[in-house]
């Protein structure tokens, strides 16, 4: 059956939290699965519960958008949804999701009418020994099949899945895969529609008489519209919520068609039989720095003449797919006779941090539980405390400047807290005259690189010549580079003997200079006299 937009909004803003205060009423029959059981991958449940593999198909376009692990994410928590309404139907069945992967054949760009995944999936008929679709899906011997791609408002309009009618068929045009949010029980009610159960009574649609969904407390069961906030479970007569009836007998019982129909869906092909388990060589794995791979091992018990495989997937934590390794997933296979195989999972040249290995859908074999999941470091966590040292071995300084700053490094490492002496030693410039000397601990905290040390000098009156004092660094138990900075200190204050010498060249000039004005005054005087006397003189007749 199509899914309008219409319900397709409806389901895509149901919330959880509405489905849990209806659960305070929610009157339920007795049934073997419950909320607890639901992991819709590699389940072992007992021979009462009917049991309905799933094979999912979804279109390249599905997973590009927001990548490989998002993409087989989404389908668990789908099917896991499509669970969880089962079980709150008490139907005593659930749907075991046995393989995802990648359809082929079908356009990213092709419109909903156009589309025809049924051919690929259930036809035997493709060319070359069959299609890979059907191909997969019959060797897991799946009884029902999902095809999933992303909601495109132009390609497939007012449209977010359909479901055959007692076939093994649903389709999902997801809008979580636009919108991260919506949709989260679309699949829910298209397998609702797989197991035969219908919409409302005034539906268009031609149903079996009771295979009708109904209104009850102020919304609709799953199987309905119109309502923004669908009950997580079938119609059913016996269900009461919020003193509400939640079905009509013999017309609005889509609960008892489903519980009628799952283990009929559940038998209709058998699930190949598990030879043996498998799981992780080792749970935890680690890159060597001098590889541009990590080689992940696995071991498998049980009949080794059979082939087999398992899929291995990689996801996110600090390290990031695309980033610092390079492989989304991959299916490993166990040759006959062997108990063991391998995978290599490429990395960048500067990956950092570690990424989780997880076991999934297994081809004959059972997952060994304890051995399903490994982590993978591509980089180790810093445990390296350093190497400390001062950043020079000497340094120039006057004693007018107040404070001399040295810097002590740390390379190599920052890992943990590491306690350091440094103290002073007397030079020609001694501690008390020239600086404040020390002997103390400083602490470097996980993480820090860089430490300073002031030194307090003492600017005095004293005359000395440039002189110097050491500054000793002790790692104590930690390793040292430059453990020794010697400060040289220069004098800002005159000498007693060029303060003398200044003084006698200031009397000498003095003087001379002096004795030059004397001078200078005797012979003007002396000049006036000469000149005061010629002017006296008196004529006399010149004598023939």
């Amino acid at each position: 059956m199509k899914l309008t937009l219409k319900f397709a909004l409806a389901l895509s803003l149901a919330s959880t939290s509405t489905l849990a205060a209806d659960m305070d009423t929610l009157q339920l029959n007795n049934h073997s699965v419950s909320l607890s059981d639901i992991n819709s991958e590699n389940l072992t449940l007992n021979n009462d519960v009917s049991v309905i593999d799933l094979v999912a198909f979804y279109q390249p376009s599905f997973s590009s958008l927001n990548g490989a692990q998002w993409a087989h994410t989404r389908i668990k928590t789908l099917v896991d949804n499509a669970n969880e309404v089962l079980s709150n139907s008490g139907s005593n069945s659930i749907i075991r999701l046995v393989n995802a992967q990648q359809m082929t054949g079908i356009s990213d760009n092709a419109h909903y009418d156009d589309i025809n995944p049924a051919d690929r999936i259930l036809s035997p008929y493709g060319a070359n020994g069959g299609y890979p679709e059907n191909n997969a899906y019959l060797a897991f011997g799946a009884d029902i099949a999902l095809y999933i791609r992303p909601y495109n408002e132009s390609l497939n309009p007012e449209v977010y899945g359909y479901g055959e009618v007692g076939g093994e068929l649903s389709v999902v045009f997801d809008v979580a895969a636009i919108n991260q949010t919506d949709g989260d029980y679309v699949f829910a009610h298209e397998v609702g529609h797989n197991l035969s159960a219908g919409h409302v009574n005034d539906d268009n649609y031609t149903y079996l008489p009771s295979a009708h969904a109904t209104y009850c407390a102020s919304h609709y069961t799953i199987m309905g519209l119109t309502e923004e906030n669908n009950h997580k479970f079938f119609s059913d007569p016996n269900v009461v919520v919020k003193g509400d009836t939640c079905g009509v007998e013999g017309e609005a019982d889509n609960s008892s068609i489903v519980k009628e129909n799952a283990p009929i869906a559940a038998a209709r092909r058998t699930a190949p039989l598990s030879v043996g388990s498998v799981g992780f060589s080792s749970l935890d794995y680690k890159l060597d720095s001098a590889s541009e791979f990590v080689v992940i091992n696995l071991k498998r018990t049980g009949d080794l003449s059979q082939e087999t495989s398992v899929e291995v997937a990689f996801f996110d934590d600090t390290a990031k797919e695309g980033v610092d390794f390079n492989k989304s997933f991959e299916r490993v296979s166990f040759v006959s006779g062997s108990d063991t195989a391998e995978l290599t999972l490429p990395v960048s040249a500067d990956a950092s941090g570690k990424s989780k290995a997880v076991l999934r859908y297994p081809y004959k074999l059972d997952l060994n539980e304890e051995n399903s999941e490994a982590s993978i470091v591509f980089t180790e966590t810093p445990t390296h405390e350093g190497v400390f040292g001062f950043s020079v071995d000497s340094y120039t300084v006057s004693e007018g400047d107040g404070t001399v700053s040295l810097s002590i490094l740390r390379e190599g490492g920052v890992y943990g807290e590491k306690v350091l002496r440094v103290y002073t030693e007397d030079g020609t410039r001694k501690s008390g005259v020239d600086f404040v000397g020390f002997d103390s601990e400083f602490t470097f905290l996980d993480g820090q690189d860089k430490l300073d040390v002031v030194i307090n000098l003492i600017d005095n009156d004293i005359f000395d010549s440039i002189g110097s004092f050491n500054v000793h660094l002790d790692g104590i138990s930690s390793q040292v580079s430059i453990n020794t900075v010697e400060i040289n200190l220069t004098n800002n204050d005159k000498s007693s003997v060029d303060s003398n010498t200044e003084t006698d060249v200031k009397s000498s000039g003095g003087g001379s200079f002096d004795l030059f004005f004397v001078l200078l005054l005797v012979l003007s005087l002396a000049l006036r006299s000469k000149t005061v006397r010629n002017g006296n003189k008196k004529h006399l007749p010149k004598c023939l």
